[in-house]
């Protein structure tokens, strides 16, 4: 019944409008003379709920799975291509980070030796794995006074985008020539480990109770920490 008086009221009306020209069908429509059944539109607007649910960001792990690995093959090891940890640590932090670390699926990374450090070197040949520089896992100069060999190379002359002495296909900070991290000790030592930076690539021994370096993570392959 509501319908059918509704459209007696719009008959009317277009036929007011054939007669006097007073009223145009949008005001008919602003008048809700029209309803939607008639070619009108509602008058209530407001937006309605779409079922539409809030899609907030996410944690998708874009800081480590994003992140990438990059193969290593001198001694064959997978190694974090960009730095998830950018800030200077300690070395309990550093090693913390390595063993919490998940990446591409696999969760038995940790921190490097020297000599899986020094494969990442590149352009400094005295520094590099195999380099004049005497400094291995589990040997090296006998003081904190390295010798000239193990004195690096120019700062920031590296191959690598902005000078760093590291393969193209790493990511990362090496300008404020902070040294790396590693687990292994200086000789004459039980809190000193050896260190590169890769600014310049020069071997340091660093305190592990009390100076704070950068971390770069590494994993054997087919170890199945995953």
């Amino acid at each position: 019944m509501i319908f059918i008086i509704r459209r007696v009221i719009a008959l009317l009306a277009l036929v007011s409008f054939s007669i006097t020209g007073c009223l145009s069908v949008d005001e008919l429509d602003d008048l809700d003379i029209l309803g939607p059944e008639d070619g009108g539109s509602d008058t209530d607007t407001t937006d309605t709920d779409t079922g539409d649910t809030d899609t907030g960001d996410t944690d998708t792990g874009e800081t480590e799975e994003g992140c990438g690995t990059w193969y290593e093959d001198v001694l064959g090891r997978y190694w974090e291509k960009c730095m998830g940890m950018v800030e200077r640590v300690s070395f309990e932090d550093a090693q913390e980070y390595c063993q919490n670390l998940s990446l591409d699926g696999e969760s038995d990374w940790r921190l490097p030796n020297i000599d899986e450090l020094r494969t990442l070197i590149r352009g400094c040949p005295d520094s590099e794995y195999g380099g004049a520089c005497i400094a291995t896992d589990g040997s090296g100069p006998d003081s904190n006074w390295v010798e000239e060999d193990c004195l690096g190379c120019p700062y920031m002359e590296g191959p690598a985008i902005g000078g760093c002495y590291w393969p193209d296909e790493l990511e990362g900070e090496c300008a404020d020539g902070a040294g790396f991290w590693t687990t292994s000790f200086f000789p004459s030592s039980e809190n000193d480990v050896w260190a590169f930076g890769f600014a310049s690539c020069r071997l340091e021994s660093t305190y592990t109770d009390e100076h704070e370096n950068r971390v770069r993570c590494v994993r054997d392959p087919g170890t199945g920490g995953g």
